[in-house]
């Protein structure tokens, strides 16, 4: 956990005027500062006004992206037939957004499988109960499945959602190649520096029951997304190609499952896809 300094404590309690109960001002009040100085870190950081200090604004397109979609009818509405085309952004706009699979330009509309409204159902069951909405899935399988293609449809599924839908809205944090955009109370932004950024940073929801939509699309790196492992009120969905490099630590710290996107009808299975390597 990051350790502050007593000065940097004492400095962000001055310029937020953050005012904390007496008994945690006791405890960063000197006397046992040594011993808690990342404890007063978590403290000072539950009580700021403002959780977005390493963020910024993002594009507009992805501004664009989300005024659109929480304005159209959910795609698990659309009852089929199957497969069918889904428009992502409208052909309308001045800079579609695009993104790049396997080297090959997809532009902005993209092939549903039937089996795509089930996965997200599944992956609803497993965000509503709420103690494993920490957790996360791993969809894995072979280049070609459509692994990347679902993160899209999961990400137009997510922003249409309303305080009164079925499953209320979170926020909802997309991370594909170098894009990393944070979709949080109809406003999109990016972190002000992306090229270190840590899923440690990204702003806790506060809602009791929720967690943050963390839709994980980086097979360009043979890594884990760094912080991952130990972010907080963050519920992972990671699409990735078979490479424990990819993954390994946090699917099995954070208890997640594995979602194959082999199978025919896809299936969810145990939370170690590893066992024997499990804590090494």
């Amino acid at each position: 956990m990051y350790e502050m300094s007593e000065e940097s404590t004492r400095n962000l309690i001055s310029k937020y005027g953050i005012q904390l109960p007496f008994a945690e001002r006791a405890l960063i009040s000197g006397r046992l500062f040594p011993l808690i100085s990342a404890f007063a870190h978590e403290i000072i950081h539950r009580h700021l006004p403002n959780r977005f200090l390493q963020w910024e604004a993002a594009e507009p397109r992805w501004q664009g992206l989300l005024d659109y979609w929480k304005n159209q009818a959910n795609p698990l509405d659309d009852k089929g037939p199957y497969p069918r085309t889904l428009e992502i952004v409208p052909k309308s706009k001045n800079t579609p957004l695009t993104y790049t699979l396997d080297d090959i330009d997809c532009g902005s509309t993209v092939m549903v499988s039937a089996t795509y409204p089930a996965m997200v159902e599944r992956l609803f069951g497993r965000y509503q109960r709420k103690y494993i909405n920490h957790t996360g899935v791993l969809i894995t399988g072979q280049p070609g499945t459509g692994k990347s293609i679902f993160l899209w449809y999961l990400l137009a599924v997510l922003l249409t959602l309303k305080d009164d839908s079925p499953v209320p809205r979170a926020p909802v944090l997309f991370y594909h190649d170098v894009h990393i955009i944070l979709f949080y109370n109809d406003r999109a932004y990016t972190p002000i520096s992306p090229s270190t950024f840590d899923f440690t940073i990204v702003p806790r929801v506060s809602a009791s029951n929720s967690s943050i939509w963390a839709l994980i699309d980086v097979d360009a790196k043979a890594e884990e997304p760094v912080g991952l492992a130990a972010a907080l009120r963050v519920f992972a969905v990671q699409a990735a190609s078979p490479d424990p490099k990819r993954y390994r630590i946090w699917l099995e710290r954070r208890h997640a499952r594995f979602l194959s996107g082999q199978s025919k009808n896809f299936w969810l299975g145990t939370a170690a896809i590893y066992p024997d390597n499990r804590g090494n």
